[in-house]
């Protein structure tokens, strides 16, 4: 009987709370209720000036009830319209406060006057101090947020900004609503490549899986070695590490990876296996390593290799190619001192000389 009984007692006072909160919540107004509401500029147009409004008749005095919702990019403006009404009973003008949520270093908030236009407002609402004019009972006044997401702002963060009105009787009466901006997730790595004599990366902004547009070509006596120099990017708002594959040895051609474009550790193995992981970078963040590619002499002339070197992450990948075609060398060496200065030399077998490299000394006074 005692469990029952408390049963019941703890029913009926759960009972008495939530009716009590749905009271003030969704019931009469009070005297001087400012009715905040909310809705973001690309709700549905139509034609009602009053649609959209998250929040009409509804007075809480904490936030996150009263939402409103957003996902834009980096860099790219959301504006939220925010409606004080002037819903208390009393039937006489009201002068309400207004204080809302600041900005920080990766997200700019300002706050407007008006719909349209207007004075900015937002160190007096970011202080508490800002003040409407007077709002006739019935009547409301609209004020904008803006909320830009900076490019180095993290995707997948989310701003929460609390707009307040609060009445300037004794006691105060107030009501919240609340904008949550979301920065879109956006993946993007880029790969970039150069021969390692060069100033510049080809692949700087380019982004596909083929190699398109991000191609260099050489060609390469056998045995000789070339070498590329390869640049991770972090273009997208997620800080990650990637994931690097490639192109591995093969048919008389040795391909070797490093992690530095210098020096560095032989990270082959993993380039060429599962992948390699890269540092941890945010964005714009940059890390460089370099491809060595050589043909031994059981290579061909006209035999071509390509390498596809893979900078990857969960949802995105982007590649660049290398293209290398063997030039079967032979090297000849004469002493000018040796032989009749008339005489000439032919290679019998010319398909086999793609490169002759003489070394001629020619003696003092000759």
């Amino acid at each position: 009987m005692m469990n029952n009984a408390r049963k019941l007692l703890f029913a009926f006072l759960v009972t008495g709370i939530f009716f009590a909160v749905w009271h003030n919540s969704f019931g009469a107004p009070s005297i001087y209720q400012p009715d905040m509401q909310i809705k973001e500029k690309y709700a549905p147009d139509t034609g009602d000036p009053d649609y959209g409004y998250t929040g009409n008749d509804v007075y809480y005095e904490a936030s996150g009830v009263q939402v409103t919702s957003y996902s834009v990019s980096n860099t790219v403006k959301v504006i939220y319209y925010i409606k004080l009404q002037n819903d208390g009973t009393s039937g006489s003008p009201r002068v309400y406060s207004v204080s809302g949520s600041a900005g920080n270093a990766d997200w700019a908030v300002s706050y407007y006057d008006q719909m349209v236009a207007g004075n900015e407002i937002t160190i007096s609402v970011t202080d508490g101090t800002w003040l409407t004019a007077s709002v006739a009972a019935g009547d409301a006044k609209v004020i904008r947020v803006e909320v830009t997401p900076g490019a180095s702002a993290e995707g997948g963060t989310m701003l929460p900004l609390d707009i307040v009105a609060s009445d300037r009787g004794a006691p105060a009466v107030i009501d919240v609503v609340r904008a949550e901006t979301t920065c879109t997730l956006r993946d993007k790595p880029d790969i970039q490549i150069k021969l390692n004599s060069a100033v510049s990366y080809t692949g700087n902004n380019v982004y596909n899986t083929t190699g398109v547009s991000q191609t260099l070509s050489a060609n390469l006596n056998n045995t000789r070695v070339v070498s590329y120099h390869i640049k991770l990017e972090n273009d997208g708002n997620v800080t990650r590490a990637f994931s690097v594959t490639g192109t591995g040895s093969g048919s008389g051609w040795t391909v070797t990876y490093y992690d530095d474009p210098v020096s560095g550790t032989d990270i082959t193995g993993a380039v060429t296996g599962l992948g390699w992981s890269s540092n941890v970078m945010s964005y714009t963040a940059t890390q460089e390593i370099r491809v060595e590619i050589s043909p031994d002499l059981s290579v061909v002339g006209g035999n071509i290799k390509n390498i596809y070197v893979a900078m990857k992450s969960a949802g995105a990948s982007d590649v660049v190619k290398a293209s290398i075609t063997c030039i079967q060398g032979a090297v000849f060496e004469g002493n000018y001192a040796a032989v009749n200065p008339g005489a000439s030399y032919e290679f019998s077998d010319t398909a086999k000389v793609s490169m002759l490299q003489f070394n001629i000394t020619v003696p003092s006074g000759n």
